[in-house]
């Protein structure tokens, strides 16, 4: 299985079970295109705080969409 072969409606599954905060920050930056900047105001936490949630929000998507194969 690869990204590609993933339903759109299979992947929103997938980042709905993301944590909160990881789940926040990833939907803010892929979908609505803010920049971290704007995501740590929006969310009350330092830019270097939205870096870390994103890349461990891709993290534990690449290991769940991994584990689909």
């Amino acid at each position: 299985t690869t990204i590609e072969n993933i339903a759109y409606k299979e992947l929103l599954s997938l980042i709905h079970t993301l944590p909160d905060a990881q789940r926040s920050v990833f939907n803010l930056f892929v979908f609505d295109d803010c920049a971290h900047k704007e995501i740590a105001t929006l969310l009350n936490i330092t830019e270097n705080n939205s870096r870390w949630h994103l890349n461990d929000a891709r993290r534990r998507l690449k290991e769940k969409i991994d584990a689909l194969k």
